[in-house]
């Protein structure tokens, strides 16, 4: 079965990573809507060139299938932390009904999580 995903947010995780030489690197990751029960997605955004549209790099970070696979993962030695390295935070909005599972989760395995309630906005249809 193939991972597809829409361009519908329906939540955010940012990971901050300690390097050997002291830096920080932060990266901000998207939960988006997805024929899966979670899909964690990097946007960047591409060079971009004049005269053309804005073009992004999508890169999968991480993935739920189902309930069954979150269950195994939160279950191997580890938990859920230890598919991730640094300091989490995840923000999910609880108007998705599979976020309300991840905030069980990712909570239980000791990430840190803030849940939101927020309507998609409906687009007008054009005349």
């Amino acid at each position: 079965m193939a991972l597809n995903y829409s361009g519908v947010t329906t939540g955010t995780m940012t990971i901050r990573q300690k390097q050997e030489d002291g830096t920080t690197n932060t990266y901000k990751l998207q939960f988006r809507a997805s024929n899966a029960l979670a899909c964690l997605i990097e946007v960047t955004p591409a060079e971009k060139k004049e005269g053309e549209k804005q073009m992004y790099y999508h890169r999968l970070i991480w993935f739920a299938c189902d309930m069954q696979h979150l269950r195994n993962m939160a279950n191997n030695e580890g938990g859920l932390k230890s598919y991730f390295y640094g300091d989490l935070k995840a923000r999910l909005n609880i108007y998705y009904k599979e976020n309300e599972t991840l905030l069980r989760y990712f909570a239980k395995a000791g990430i840190k999580v803030e849940a939101y309630y927020k309507e998609p906005r409906t687009r007008k249809a054009k005349k």
